[in-house]
């Protein structure tokens, strides 16, 4: 199996897991909370427990969404350095190969930009394999493409496409991973500050409702913080 098609399912199986153990932390409370005669929480302590949890879900909530916007930031300006190169590789190559051009064609930047493109946009046959001492690309380039690479420029920067596929693979797995943890701190964010106002009288009606929330988002934290480690070292770990 190719491993870089292996990664891209990383997000999909992270959420698995730990929408999984979330839903059965809440169903054992539950099964724990629904035979209880009494509030185990009074109002007081439930205030000040959904206060905690909704403070502790802003802090995860904000950690997440900043290392994932500086990650972000960080892989567009490494994107950006590699199309200056690409641009002045396939400029240089293209004055070198036309000297004579004539004041009616177009500008050398627009030219190399458009010649740019569309040889990306026909290069989506090429996978880029990460290995640990470097960068494996996979030649399955139709032979159209290659006549069309060839004829465009001379000396076609491949590492530098290879990198900046890599790179835009990577950008786009930022939003994938960061999501669910997001998501799931927002839920128990939500939860908290739902209940902090009921925690007089709603709360202590239906006691076994507040039993099991506060049970199931106090051992929901250890899943949620794992969550939120494990996808931001894995997003952080592309490259």
């Amino acid at each position: 199996m190719n491993p870089a098609r292996f990664m891209s399912f990383r997000p999909r199986v992270l959420g698995a897991a730990f929408g999984s153990y979330f839903v059965l932390t809440f169903l054992l409370a539950w099964y724990f909370s629904s035979d209880l005669t009494v509030p185990w929480y009074g109002p007081d302590l439930s205030r000040w427990l959904y206060t905690a949890y909704f403070l502790g879900s802003v802090v995860v909530l904000s950690g997440i969404l900043v290392a994932a916007s500086k990650r972000r930031a960080s892989i567009d300006r490494r994107l950006e350095e590699v199309e200056d190169k690409i641009r002045s590789a396939v400029g240089h190559a293209g004055s070198a190969s036309d000297p004579e051009s004539g004041e009616g064609a177009p500008s050398g930047r627009d030219a190399v930009d458009r010649d740019i493109d569309d040889l990306l946009e026909r290069l989506d046959g090429m996978e880029v394999v990460s290995a640990d001492d470097g960068v494996l690309v996979e030649e399955v380039v139709p032979a159209d493409v290659v006549t069309t690479a060839s004829s465009t420029s001379p000396s076609l920067p491949s590492d530098l496409l290879a990198q900046r596929k890599r790179l835009s693979r990577a950008r786009a797995g930022v939003s994938a991973y960061a999501s669910g943890p997001a998501i799931a701190a927002t839920a128990f964010l939500g939860i908290a500050a739902a209940m902090i106002p009921g925690a007089e009288i709603f709360l202590q009606s239906f006691h076994q409702l507040n039993t099991t929330l506060v049970l199931g988002i106090a051992y929901g934290w250890l899943g949620l913080g794992a969550y939120a480690v494990i996808a931001t070292f894995a997003h952080l770990k592309e490259r």
